[in-house]
């Protein structure tokens, strides 16, 4: 797991975080520290399968974890946010036209404010 960005920008005396960092193994925990010295007031996770971001799974619930993968749930307090996974895969993704999409490896952002 490596870190491969991370940017901070004030907007109208608002913080914005941006992290992201390569996960390629579920049952565990993944911190990203965001710097705000207060909890975030809105969080945002995102899976891309490559470090492009190009196309992207929005992170939402509720999934059966053993077909979504994770992360099974996201907490956040004033130093961090962690996601939290249980499944042998990090990330699945639903399409009707071709059933489940599971990765062992990818990357996640998290935006905070």
């Amino acid at each position: 797991m490596s870190v491969t960005e991370m940017t901070r920008t004030k907007d109208n005396g608002l913080t914005m975080w941006i992290g992201v960092k390569k996960v390629s193994s579920a049952k565990q925990t993944v911190q990203f520290n965001h710097g705000l010295d207060r909890a975030p007031l809105i969080v945002q996770v995102q899976f891309s399968k490559d470090d492009q971001f190009d196309d992207i799974s929005i992170i939402q619930w509720p999934w059966v974890k053993t077909h979504s993968g994770g992360p099974v749930s996201i907490s956040a307090d004033t130093k961090s946010v962690k996601l939290h996974f249980t499944s042998q895969h990090v990330f699945g993704s639903w399409d009707p036209q071709a059933d489940w999409n599971r990765y062992n490896e990818g990357y996640f952002r998290v935006i905070a404010l």
